[in-house]
């Protein structure tokens, strides 16, 4: 897998995150860190077994979010082969409020020989406390 290939298995599961997440875990390098430096008790995964956990107490079937939409998505290169940036808007439905969760992401992807060693995720915690707080 070239560093494209894994970048565009990463934003498939944006444009459908109910999908196979196999694609996407087969693009993480074993020890790729997770990191969402603005969330203050969120602390990096480390580890694609430990990130394969995340997404299924995120997305799973009794998962934080009863559903997980995407509505825009853009998968952006660099001059950097190393590097990709991921645009996305979200809208997913918050299991424990009922409340609608819309925020505006930006992922920057760092790979390494056709897989992802780093994945730094960039949106506004604010809109996500406002969301998770009944």
């Amino acid at each position: 897998m070239t560093n494209r290939e894994a970048a565009e298995a990463v934003f498939a599961h944006f444009r459908d995150p109910s999908g196979d997440r196999a694609p996407l875990l087969a693009a993480l390098a074993e020890d790729v860190v997770y990191e969402a430096p603005y969330y203050a008790d969120f602390a990096p995964r480390v580890g694609k077994a430990e990130l394969e956990a995340m997404f299924e107490r995120v997305e799973g079937d009794d998962g934080f979010f009863t559903e997980q939409r995407f509505p825009t998505a853009s998968l952006l290169g660099t001059d950097d082969p190393d590097v990709f940036l991921i645009e996305v808007t979200g809208d997913h439905g918050v299991r424990s409020t009922g409340k609608r969760y819309r925020n505006h992401y930006l992922h920057f992807l760092h790979l390494r020989d056709g897989k992802v060693v780093r994945w730094r995720e960039f949106s506004n915690p604010n809109v996500f406390a406002e969301a998770a707080t009944p």
